[in-house]
């Protein structure tokens, strides 16, 4: 059972310019919507984890706090900070001023992730007092879990696995790693959608992601580009001219 004083921590920068490294397939309109549409999947998962009440969004945008407040979870001013880990910090020092225990830092975009996995996550933090869900593809860290504020620094960031194994190393704690295929999958580059998508989820990122044919467009462009002598990064910017 997740103890009441636990708090979920979503950092969130702007929906819009979010997510640059799928503009060979979306452009920018979509992928602020499909930020959006991930958001609220994450803070669903969060929200039945351990309620409204005790799960913060960490933003400096009106717009992501507007959708965090219409679903009833809290919001943090990010300060301008600059990157995940200043975002996280100041979540956890939040945490830390509203007399909270356990900590779990959570992306925006890994919108496969259900309740579950969030308690498992803090049942282990509460056992070995970090626990960490890497994303194996690259090396990162897709969650990172504490049974108190400042047990360690969050490291995300390239490598942030590696980084967050030796804090936690060096403060004298061997960390749970839990490998969950639902937190390991964060939709960052093109294969990830279709990856996404073999899933099959009852997400709202699910259903956005099908109402855009992706498949089919991806055909239709391969064969556009190669009739019009252009290839994928010049077709890539026609769609975002397109928005």
């Amino acid at each position: 059972m997740i103890r009441p004083e636990a708090f979920v921590i979503v950092p969130v920068k702007a929906f819009h310019g979010a997510k640059r490294r799928l503009a060979p397939v979306l452009g920018t309109v979509e992928r602020a919507a499909l930020a959006r549409a991930m958001l609220a999947d994450v803070l669903a998962a969060a929200v039945g984890a351990v309620g409204a009440r005790q799960v913060l969004v960490v933003t400096g945008d009106d717009e992501v706090a507007d959708e965090a407040r219409g679903v009833g979870v809290g919001v943090v001013d990010d300060e301008g900070a600059h990157g995940t880990n200043a975002a996280v910090k100041i979540g956890f020092a939040a945490v830390a001023r509203r007399g909270g225990g356990a900590v779990l830092a959570l992306p925006g975009d890994v919108p496969g992730v259900i309740p579950g996995d969030l308690a498992a996550l803090f049942a282990a933090a509460q056992r070995m007092q970090v626990a960490l869900a890497p994303a194996p593809e690259d090396g990162g860290t897709n969650a990172l879990a504490c049974d108190a504020v400042g047990r360690i620094a969050p490291c995300f960031g390239p490598d942030s696995f590696a980084r967050h194994i030796a804090a936690a190393n060096a403060a004298g704690i061997r960390p749970a790693v839990l490998l969950n295929q639902r937190l390991g999958l964060d939709l960052d580059e093109p294969h990830h959608l279709q990856a996404f998508l073999e899933r099959s989820t009852p997400s709202r990122t699910d259903g956005y992601l099908r109402g855009l044919e992706l498949g089919a467009r991806n055909h239709m462009s391969a064969a556009s580009a190669g009739a019009a002598g252009i290839g994928p990064r010049e077709g890539a910017a026609a769609r975002e001219a397109h928005g």
